[in-house]
């Protein structure tokens, strides 16, 4: 079974293999940007 991701919230965002996330559309998010855009949502 499958899931989907948008996102990987990771404080550690340089890690990260652009190569390899960004075709499958998925962004890095560092946790002190996600959490006041999900905030914003509610």
């Amino acid at each position: 079974m499958g899931g989907r991701a948008d996102a990987i919230v990771t404080a550690t965002v340089g890690d990260d293999p652009m190569d390899v996330l960004g075709p499958l559309d998925i962004e890095v998010v560092h946790p002190d940007d996600f959490l006041p855009d999900q905030l914003d949502l509610a």
